[in-house]
């Protein structure tokens, strides 16, 4: 059903349809598309880029390791995640990822104002939310004509991770395993 295809599907062709229309305003910047060779959907996406004529515009790395991906990342001006249509869905791995590398996400984000924070007790992070194919192109031209606004989200999104989830994360942990537990009113 359109419903069940909604909750399961990334949306990937809203990027590759919106970076085509990209392509097309901001020729002069010589954009690159950097996908992945992963996922069912692989010889449509590659279809799909054909036929919108990006292959100059899209280079194909192969499936790799995390740690080789995070080698990648550095490089790049604007990281993307998935596009989901399901309410209050966050990011996968590839979304933390772009974010403690301190690079704006391009990312389905579906919560109403103060929802987030209701939900995880903090504010969501400087990122490029999207709702819907029109919110990608906005955010690629945005970040295309501003660099320093590129900076800020980028530079907030590594304060927010590592704040929340990175090192902050890592001290709440540390002080619960610091602390003395009691077994039966035994202190271990």
């Amino acid at each position: 059903s359109k419903e069940n295809w909604n909750n399961i599907n990334k949306n990937n062709n809203w990027l590759i349809e919106s970076f085509s229309d990209f392509v097309e305003n901001r020729r002069d910047l010589n954009p690159i598309l950097i996908l992945i060779e992963y996922g069912a959907d692989i010889d449509s996406t590659k279809k799909l880029v054909n036929d919108l004529r990006l292959n100059e515009y899209v280079v194909w790395l192969p499936m790799m390791d995390r740690r080789e991906l995070m080698c990648i990342i550095p490089q790049i001006s604007v990281g993307v995640g998935e596009f989901y249509e399901i309410p209050k869905m966050i990011w996968g791995g590839t979304g933390w990822e772009i974010l403690a590398s301190g690079k704006p996400l391009l990312q389905g984000f579906n919560f109403e104002p103060g929802e987030f924070e209701e939900s995880y007790g903090y504010p969501p992070p400087p990122m490029l939310p999207v709702r819907n194919q029109e919110d990608i192109m906005g955010h690629l031209l945005e970040m295309a004509d501003h660099p320093n606004k590129r900076e800020v989200i980028g530079q907030g999104a590594k304060a927010w991770f590592d704040e929340y989830n990175g090192i902050g994360l890592a001290k709440k942990w540390l002080e619960l395993l610091r602390k003395d537990v009691s077994v039966e009113g035994k202190a271990k």
